[in-house]
């Protein structure tokens, strides 16, 4: 069995030697590019934000220790509601997966029947997570993909987090979805 292995430094996957393409590029693909038009010292900001939460729910998720001295008010207020809003227990944190050899990605969270993301955007866009969170579950566990109930935890910057209830797609429709973007990547030389 091929193990898929990750590349940071231009955020890329290959498995078996086969270049994947991320769920974010599968999602571009169906739903075009969501932040087109956006200013780069705008976007730099955001990507620095979420970054920041990300890692430091990570770090809660795996136990570590955190020094509350060097926290922020916003790092503080966020441990708070992170505690408050996730009512769970995560099986995998930042747990990377593939769908066949067609796209690659890392879930932020599983649970017990329950897929998560982290958002950290200003709002949701529901399309959007709903379809990210049903790429990563077809590549998670398509067997039980019916058994799911997917969220998005969501830490915006000037607002408290909540937790958000997301609509998977059904199951026949990202497998449609997942033909169209075999598709457009070439017509099924992606198919095993």
């Amino acid at each position: 069995m091929n193990k898929l292995e990750f590349q940071e430094a231009n955020h890329s996957y290959t498995l078996g030697g086969k270049n994947l393409i991320s769920v974010t590029q599968a999602i571009k693909l169906i739903l075009g590019e969501k932040y087109e038009g956006v200013a780069e010292e705008v976007l730099a900001t955001a990507a620095s934000y979420g970054t920041k939460i990300h890692e430091l729910i990570e770090r809660l998720e795996k136990g570590q220790a955190l020094n509350y001295l060097d926290l922020s008010e916003k790092e503080m207020q966020t441990i708070e509601d992170y505690k408050r809003i996730k009512n769970f227990e995560s099986k995998y944190v930042e747990h990377r997966v593939h769908y066949k050899d067609l796209y690659a990605g890392t879930i932020d969270g599983v649970g017990e029947n329950i897929i998560y993301d982290i958002k950290t955007t200003a709002s949701v866009e529901y399309d959007y997570i709903a379809l990210q969170l049903s790429l990563y579950l077809m590549a998670y566990d398509e067997k039980n993909y019916d058994s799911y109930k997917a969220y998005c935890l969501h830490f915006p910057k000037r607002e408290r987090a909540k937790k958000i209830r997301v609509a998977l797609l059904e199951k026949d429709a990202i497998l449609k979805i997942i033909g169209i973007i075999e598709d457009k990547l070439g017509g099924g030389e992606n198919d095993e």
